[in-house]
């Protein structure tokens, strides 16, 4: 179908003291699915659609990211919100996620003069924002990185992640009161998680390092 599509976004970043700042980020999107539809309003018009000649095909949806960094001596720490909104599509973008909602927990720091340096991460995310998906899924993830520089020739690095997700089935009601073989259903089927671990170790050696020819 022919599509019109309209993106603004604003992105700022404030400089609260020396050690503080915080960002935020917000786009809004006005997508028309089919250009042949009458004008009108095809729900709420946000920033998008101030600029925009709506029709009763148009749908309009946002996306938001902020958060804050704070440093101190050689360390970070950073916490981060982003959503966006189900149904959120760009022309611009051949494939884009929509309907989730991400918090992130981040740090760094360096010791043993920079020799060591370690970073984390921890992260929650959801779907199904609009309690409309057959699926619901939310998931968990923490992981560690860290790489030693022993020498000049010698470095060495590791991490560590781990994964939980969560998904509820959601049962059809009406599915429910016809369904005969109540009794044989298993209710672990329709919460489940699951988890996954990795880890990884690798070593980097300078064997040679010449102006024709590094190993």
């Amino acid at each position: 179908l022919p599509k019109e599509n309209l993106v603004l976004s604003v992105e700022g970043t404030y400089k609260i003291s020396n050690n503080l700042d915080v960002f935020a980020e917000y786009a809004s999107s006005a997508l028309t699915q089919d250009l042949r539809a009458q004008d009108g309003s095809g729900g709420k018009g946000g920033l998008a659609g101030l600029l925009f000649n709506g029709k009763t095909s148009t749908e309009y949806h946002t996306a938001l990211r902020a958060g804050m960094n704070y440093t101190f001596d050689q360390s970070s720490v950073g916490v981060a919100y982003e959503r966006i909104d189900p149904g959120y599509e760009t022309l611009g973008s051949y494939y884009f996620n929509n309907d989730f909602e991400n918090i992130t927990l981040n740090g760094a720091t360096a010791l043993l003069d920079n020799l060591l340096n370690l970073t984390f991460n921890v992260g929650y995310q959801r779907d199904d924002l609009n309690n409309k998906k057959d699926n619901a899924t939310s998931r968990m993830v923490g992981s560690v990185n860290a790489t030693a520089n022993v020498n000049e020739r010698l470095s060495i690095t590791g991490s560590y992640s781990n994964f939980r997700t969560f998904t509820n089935v959601k049962v059809n009601q009406f599915d429910n009161i016809n369904d005969d073989s109540l009794l044989d259903n298993n209710l672990d089927t329709l919460d489940y998680k699951q988890l996954s671990q990795t880890a990884m170790l690798g070593i980097n050696y300078v064997i040679s390092q010449k102006e024709n020819l590094q190993q």
